[in-house]
């Protein structure tokens, strides 16, 4: 919840004169740290309005192939859907890349009952 509302990113923003569309996505370096709730930092990406001065350190992702699930409910369970894409990539000869990315659908900005929670988690795949 800290991450998604918070409150020191949204001063960040006004104080830039800016503003964000588009859903919160957070970006984690260790998608095994991330299963193993044994990580304390992430990236918040989300999509500027007005051009950012300060934002020219940006990354694009194109061209990259990812494994990518819906998890519905909270997201203390959300390691099961880590799970099952390290699962799907064994089986069909794909190796997870070292990060992942967990874009939130519905989440406190829509619904304080985490059960309607809706978030996608995308992990980079590769051949191995």
């Amino acid at each position: 919840m800290e991450s998604i509302i918070n409150i020191e990113w949204t001063n960040h923003l006004e104080k830039a004169e800016n503003e964000i569309t588009g859903p919160v996505i957070l970006k984690f370096d260790s998608f095994e740290d991330k299963m193993k709730g044994r990580c304390d930092t992430a990236t918040i990406m989300q999509k500027a309005i007005h051009p950012c001065k300060e934002c020219l350190n940006r990354q694009t992702y194109g061209g990259i192939m990812v494994a990518s699930v819906y998890h519905i409910g909270k997201h203390e369970t959300i390691d099961e859907e880590y799970e099952r894409i390290v699962s799907w990539a064994a089986k069909r000869g794909y190796q997870c890349g070292e990060e992942s990315f967990e874009r939130y659908v519905v989440d406190y900005w829509t619904t304080r009952n985490p059960e309607e929670f809706v978030t996608e988690v995308i992990v980079p795949v590769y051949r191995q």
